[in-house]
Order: structure tokens, then sequence, then C-alpha cells
């Protein structure tokens, strides 16, 4: 990376409309002519009409080139001001070659940067109020930028009056490497603002919480009489209830910071009782740390689907919620539409479907270490629009479609075996259900017994082999999304038989009782859903005249839905899955 450049400024412009018969040469604007030329006068001392003084450096000017690039000067000389007056101005605090520079680039709109004068010229551009020049300083810094001064360059820049997108994007760089920044010495003499404004942001890209934590801990103890007053505050940004239980234990329960301060050990005891009590989680809680962090949530696989009514796509893409973008992933072997999809150790599975002739009893495994789809051992029974859940290390495929009929039955996969088997069948027959695992049991949803649209519920419990008919949805609805958030059940969209739904409705296992949220933005038939987080992402779908490649996220918190970044495939009837980070 140079560490210096000659910097233009935006002096270019229409040229002169006057005509030459001399030989071609480069020209130059009319407007650069004219201020080459007053230049020049300057330099010879001619038609000036004020002289700026920095210690023992006089430099002679003319005041209207100075009110016209600087908002310092047009004050002092629009006004009834002293210096409005004095042939000499006094510019006091300013090295007088950093003031010949930025009187230069008045003239002619060039000034060098260096790693050696960016500072001094930034904060000399920021009293003299001359914006283009903080503009070019602001950019040459950033880039500079890397891990070892990110976080001083951001204080200094704060200091000057720099854009606000200026410190967002050196924000932004610092969540994006905290890792590389935490283990720096300027992360550890930083300010406790700082380090607060850092460990505080939903962006920031951690591998997990332990190593946020770590860094708090590893600041404080730097200075620990001086520093020790801040950790509670420090410690109410770090996400503590995402930790594991042996590692609140082993770590956080026994660092003598912690146990020698009352409110961190109330933050300690809040996180022990979110493990402790899972039924009490609120998702809808507007306190941060009871979010994970983006970058800890995983990565979701949108798998297969209809891109159009003529096209079944074998085709995936991933999802990253810290970047918002979609990129493509290896394909399937086969393509699939109205298939289900589960993960199990790591491994994400496709499991049945249609390629649009025949429906598909056969199953692919995909391996992000080695980033290859392989068959599995195929179901017993063909099954497209089935409902696939991962049920203690095991899946279970329940209803779908074999070409004839809506069916009941439901079978077990076991990996470690390669081996399906059947379990109880379900008391209804249904294609297209939404299928959810919540504390160790099955629940099935809606779809369609191939002569209605059904509303009716089932709870499967593997200890006794036994469907359990639970409350029934709000409305009946097929070709639906459903996840889980917390203790609750949420169904999305789908298609009642008459139209095509936005509806979202939960169940809350507490309660045991649907309740109604805000709709989606977007009627989703064939709609897939899937929690990141303490979120809901709803993917693809059909509206009605149209396959769908759009994705919207609901957020508990606000009871609201937002559009995400769409996928580059329109998709229906797919299959998503989240491998966990």
């Amino acid at each position: 990376m140079a560490d210096h450049m000659s910097v233009p400024g935006d002096l270019d412009g229409p040229c002169s409309t006057l005509t030459t018969t001399q030989p071609e040469s480069p020209k130059i604007p009319f407007h650069k002519k004219i201020l080459l030329k007053v230049h020049q006068l300057r330099s010879n001392r001619r038609l000036c009409d004020v002289v700026l003084r920095a210690g023992d450096t006089e430099i002679p000017s003319h005041r209207s080139i100075l009110a016209a690039v600087s908002s310092y000067f047009t004050a002092m000389f629009t006004h009834e001001l002293m210096e409005s007056r004095q042939e000499v101005i006094e510019i006091k605090d300013m090295p007088g070659h950093v003031l010949s520079s930025l009187i230069d680039f008045a003239y002619t709109g060039d000034i060098e940067l260096n790693v050696d004068n960016v500072q001094e010229i930034l904060s000399a551009s920021s009293l003299l109020q001359i914006h283009e020049v903080q503009d070019l300083c602001c950019s040459f810094l950033m880039k500079q930028l890397d891990v070892s001064n990110c976080l001083g360059i951001k204080t200094f820049v704060e200091a000057n009056g720099c854009p606000q997108k200026i410190t967002s994007d050196i924000d932004r760089f610092a969540c994006r490497h905290f890792q590389q920044v935490a283990m720096g010495t300027e992360f550890l003499s930083s300010s406790s603002e700082n380090v607060s404004s850092l460990v505080s942001s939903l962006d920031l890209k951690v591998s997990n919480e332990e190593e946020v934590y770590t860094a708090v801990i590893e600041w404080i103890k730097q200075d620990p009489e001086e520093r020790k007053t801040h950790l509670p505050s420090l410690l109410s940004h770090v996400r503590l209830p995402m930790l594991s239980v042996s590692y609140l234990m082993e770590k956080v329960d026994t660092e003598p910071l912690i146990r020698d301060q009352p409110e961190c050990r109330d933050l300690l005891d809040e996180a022990k009782r979110h493990h402790l009590l899972p039924h009490q989680r609120d998702i809808r809680s507007p306190i941060p740390r009871f979010h994970p962090r983006k970058s800890t949530v995983g990565i979701l696989y949108a798998v297969g689907g209809k891109e159009s009514s003529e096209s079944i796509t074998r085709s995936v893409e991933i999802y990253s919620l810290l970047d918002d973008s979609w990129t493509e992933a290896t394909g399937m072997i086969v393509r699939r539409q109205q298939l289900g999809v589960g993960v199990l150790d790591g491994k994400v599975y496709a499991v049945g479907g249609s390629d649009g002739s025949l429906r598909l009893s056969s199953v692919e495994c995909f391996d992000p270490a080695t980033n290859f789809w392989s068959f599995v051992a195929p179901m017993g029974t063909c099954r497209s629009g089935v409902g696939v859940g991962v049920l203690g290390g095991a899946m279970c495929a329940a209803g779908g479609y074999d070409g004839r009929s809506c069916l009941n039955t439901v079978e077990r996969f076991d990996p470690d075996k390669n081996l399906w088997s059947n379990i109880a069948h379900m008391s209804t027959r249904r294609s297209f259900p939404g299928v959810a695992v919540y504390d160790g049991q099955l629940y099935v949803f809606g779809g369609n017994d191939g002569t209605s649209f059904l509303s009716i519920v089932e709870r499967y419990d593997p200890h006794i082999n036994r469907w359990l008919t639970i409350p029934s949805l709000n409305k009946p609805r097929a070709g639906i999304g459903v996840a889980v958030l917390g203790s609750q059940i949420f169904v999305a969209g789908g298609n009642d038989g008459t139209s095509r739904l936005d509806s979202v409705e939960f169940l809350d296992i507490r309660t045991n009782a649907w309740q109604t949220v805000a709709p989606m933005r977007s009627a989703r038939d064939g709609v897939s859903l899937c929690a990141l987080g303490n979120q809901l992402i709803a993917v693809g779908g059909i509206n009605g005249p149209s396959y769908l490649r759009s994705a919207e996220l609901y957020d508990p918190v606000s009871n609201s839905w937002e559009d995400l970044k769409s996928m580059q495939t329109c998709r229906a009837a797919a299959g998503v899955a989240v491998i966990k980070c």
C-alpha cells in the first residue's frame, strides 16, 4: 500500500468554447486556467489583499479565493469581525507548512497526503472548514485502515468532524475483524467508549460469544484498578446467555473480577436462569444480550424447488444474515421440488419430493466438509409434499403424496445404520404439511388430504410411539412454512383452498393456544420457513401470478417483517435448513 499520494480536487468542468488552430494538446478547462493565473499572481504577491501568518510563515492570499474554499474564511470576511479589516491575520496553533499546503489547495485543487502529514492536514482542514480536504484526508485514512490502527483512526476522525459514514465504515471494518482487533495493543489501550461501541454491536463477527467475553476481561486486566468500574457496563453488552453452561460455570463463575462485583454476579445469574428455565425465555425481550449475534446464528440452505411453471431446480443457495447475501452452493444430484429438508450431524438431507415426472423416494446428503452430495438409503415409499423433522438424532418423514393418494405413514431414518423404518401412523392423511420438533416431540400441521385443506394438528411422542391430536390451526392451510422460536411454533403462508396466504399464527406450547402475529409482506404458498437466532426467515413460494425469489425476516420484538436480499433463483415448494456455526 502506498504511504503517500497526490490528491486532485474536483476542479474539472466544461471546457472553454474558444477554438484554436494550433497542434492539439491536452486542454485545460477555462476555470482552471483562471485559478492557475490567480495562483501565479499570488506567488508574485500581485493583487493580494490579505496575508495569513502561521508562526514564521507568511502567505499572501486573496480574500475572495479563501472565502470561496473555506466556510471559516467566509464567516471571517463577510461579517463585521476585526479580521475582516486586517491586512495580516494570525492563524494560531497551526504549523506554517500545513497552512501553506491548504492555501495552495485553494488555488490548485491539489494536495499531497502521506502518513506523516495526513493527521495535521485533517485537523487544520477541520478547523478552517475546508470540507474537500477533509474528505480527501478521510479517504486516504480509509486506505491505510488495518486491524492495528482502526480504533485510533476512528477516534481521530470523530474528533475532527468527519462524515458519519466514515465512522460507520470504520466500525464495520472493526466488527468484521474483531478477532484480530481484540488481540492488538490498540484495543487493549483503547477507551471504554470504544470497547463498549464494539462489543455491543449486533454485527460483530465472532465464532462464538466466548471471544467477546475474553476480549472484555483482557481489556479490564490491562489496568484492573482503573478499569474494573467499567466491567458491569461492558459485561451487559456481552451476551452471557449465549455462552454454554460449562463455560459459564468453569470460566465466568470462577473469574475474580466477576465475583467481586454484585452487578456482574447478577448478570451471571441471569445467564444461568436462561439455561435452567428454557420455557421462560422471552423471544420478544428488547434486551440485546438475550439474542445471538448475526455471525453466530448459522448458515441457511435453500434447497431445490420450482423456479417456474415448467422448471424444477437442483440448485442450492446459502444465506448469511451477517452479510444479508445469498451465494450459490453445490447443487443436488437430482432435481427436486416438494421435498423435505433436515440437518443431522451438521449435514443437510434432501428427502423425497418430485422431479416433475416422478414422485421420489431417494434421499441425498450434503456434507459441507467435502462440499459433495451423495445418496443415502431411500425411503420405503415415494413421497412428494413430505414433511421432515429431526427427532432425537434421527430424521422423520411424515405424510406426502405417492402419486395415488395422500399418506398418513411416517418413516424414521437412522443415520448410523443408514436405514429407514416405519413408526406409528398419523391419524390423518396429509400432503404438504408443516413439520416442527419441540422438546423431543414431532408436530405436524395442516396439509391437504386429497379432498380438503386441513387445520388438524398432531403431535408424536416417541416414548409411547403414538400420535395425539392438539388444538387445530385457526385457518386450514397446506404448503406452509413452520419453525420454532422459543416455546412457540410458527406457521406461515400456504393456501387455504381459496387463496394464497400471507397470514402467520403460532402455537404457544405453554398455553396450548394459537395466536396471530403480523402477516408477511407477501402472500406465499409453498413457502419455506426457518429460525435464524431469535428471528424467522421466510423464503420463496408463489404469490399467485409469480414464483418468488424474495425473502423476508420476522422480528418478534417489533412484531414486524422486513425484506431481505432476494435469492438468485425463484423457489416454490423448496426446502430450508440451518447449519449452526
